[in-house]
């Protein structure tokens, strides 16, 4: 027992996979009782007490699964389950996810309950520097000053004047030996963190005003630059004097608009580029390429209608970056028709596909043409289809011989022959929302699948024989299913190779969870979308 090194707290209704009991418990007041039954049962009655006196870890979060965070409704705690970890030295980690530090009563209880000069890593949620919580905090955050490395603010308040206090200014800034940081408001107090090597930093408007600051940081090695709205530009041209950076990654800015930042000659050290979200696929993009000779250069393409609702030009060109030093790894075509020409244009500027496309909102969409497309069949790896009103040529998916995810959602196909995904033997997730896909598909044939979801319950019954077809199959998610046979309840439960179900709040399956109770598996129930 000594191995259980997490311990989190949430309001996810779940058991400890217990082959190793080193996984998660999920622990609130409505499992408690089954929770420690299932513990003692399995350690010879030694208590939960004991079991979490090692724990290193205390996440505190709420529903999330699989990154669904729609359930981001903080359930309060019973306060005493968290005795259990009171004033234990080996706690190094805490962590407070999304709506778990609104309530600064609840915060501070936690914070009272471990020795805080012991934290390498403090996580917050809902907060940040002028947050109403971080100010009331900020002597016990100053209590960590000798000890945390890592603090991050993972969610903005959304206060344009933040209207920060002076002692908890002065307490971020007295964490000298901070490492990492993520925040959405900076100081040019922070000067004194001067052992960050990292900083996740969300802008406003401000970011060149700081630069300087951030030049006399000489450890500062990785910088993420976010900017929150990415339909009002704003420039961050200054990052180029940066120089003692070896990894800078852009986040949500209209790069096009601002060459300025793909300057960087005299970053010297420079080696990664990270370039997320870029507004639009169109011949601006074959244009950043060429500042980057001597960097690896990743890319999140975006393509999206711009004003007057029209796509810009995607023109060929004989110009074309290094495939070693440029990468695409993601992109997402909104509306905008996946021609040959497209497909030629892109691959012949890229020399490569990035392994991640998504296609949403179309009217008809062939994926024959797709599958056409010159290098794809033997890079993508993820493929997501969401609303199309006549998805065409569905088999053609089977070209895609390395895919390992693939989602249709919210998709119409007007075929009537089977659908035989035969030729995916590698993959490992599937999710489908609709009747007439899930009447055509043989489910039983993709053999590889670990993971399942899905979001129709007229399917439910005929699909059960199936999933027990499916060896590999460790992960199912079922939302949207309110009508089900008990009988058929009984069956899902008894499917042992299942290590983890998700379902709906309030659904049948909540109601009779005491089925799907057993030491080997995770169960987790969520607020339908």
């Amino acid at each position: 027992m000594a191995t259980l090194s997490v311990l989190y707290l949430c309001q996810v209704f779940s058991y400890v996979e217990t082959e190793t009991l080193r996984i998660a418990i999920f622990i609130n007041k409505k499992c408690y009782k089954v929770l420690q039954h299932t513990l003692q049962t399995l350690t010879n009655d030694i208590n939960l007490p004991k079991i979490v006196h090692s724990c290193s870890s205390l996440c505190i979060v709420p529903t999330r699964i699989n990154g669904d965070v729609s359930n981001s409704t903080f359930t309060k705690f019973d306060y005493k389950t968290l005795e259990h970890i009171k004033n234990d030295i080996n706690v190094r980690t805490l962590i407070f996810s999304f709506d778990a530090t609104t309530d600064y009563h609840f915060f501070s209880t936690v914070m009272n309950l471990i020795p805080l000069n012991r934290l390498n890593r403090l996580e917050f949620g809902t907060c940040d520097v002028g947050s109403d919580c971080i100010k009331m905090s900020a002597q016990k955050i100053s209590k960590t000053q000798n000890c945390l490395k890592e603090l991050n603010f993972w969610r903005d308040p959304g206060l344009l004047g933040r209207n920060s206090s002076q002692n908890e200014i002065e307490a971020i800034s007295k964490l000298t030996q901070l490492e990492v940081m993520r925040c959405f408001a900076w100081s040019n107090t922070f000067t004194s963190l001067v052992n960050i090597s990292s900083l996740n930093l969300h802008f406003k408007d401000d970011f060149n005003r700081f630069v300087d600051d951030f030049v006399t940081l000489k450890n500062l090695r990785i910088l993420t630059v976010r900017s929150q709205n990415l339909k009002t530009y704003v420039s961050i041209s200054r990052v180029v004097e940066i120089t003692q950076l070896t990894t800078l990654d852009i986040v949500r800015t209209q790069i096009v608009k601002d060459p300025e930042i793909l300057r960087l000659s005299a970053c010297t050290n420079l080696k990664n580029v990270i370039v997320y979200m870029i507004e639009s696929v169109s011949d601006e993009v074959s244009r950043l390429y060429q500042f980057f000779p001597q960097f690896s250069f990743q890319l999140q393409l975006y393509s999206v209608p711009l004003d007057g609702h029209k796509f810009p030009k995607f023109k060929e060109t004989n110009e074309s970056p290094s495939p070693k030093n440029l990468t695409p790894f993601h992109l997402t075509l909104f509306q905008r028709e996946f021609t040959p020409k497209f497909a030629r244009t892109f691959f012949n500027k890229f020399k490569q596909w990035p392994p991640n496309l998504y296609f949403k909102s179309y009217n008809i969409f062939n994926l024959s043409t797709l599958s056409r497309g010159k290098g794809l069949a033997e890079t993508l790896m993820r493929l997501e289809l969401h609303f199309i009103t006549n998805l065409q040529n569905i088999n053609s998916v089977n070209s895609f011989l390395f895919l390992t995810a693939l989602s249709i959602r919210h998709c119409s196909i007007q075929q009537t022959e089977i659908i035989e995904l035969t030729n995916l033997h590698f993959l490992k997730r599937f999710g489908v929302t609709d009747s007439n896909v899930i009447d055509l598909i043989q489910l039983s044939c993709l053999t590889s699948l670990t993971s399942f979801t899905l979001k129709n319950e007229e399917h439910f019954t005929n699909l059960l024989h199936h999933f027990a077809l499916l060896p590999n199959l460790k992960q199912i998610c079922l939302n949207n299913i309110t009508t089900v046979e008990m009988e058929d309840v009984v069956s899902l439960a008894e499917l042992t190779q299942i290590k983890h179900f998700t379902f709906d709040r309030n659904s049948i399956f909540e109601n009779n969870h005491k089925l799907f109770a057993t030491p080997f598996r995770t169960v987790a129930f969520v607020t339908p979308q």
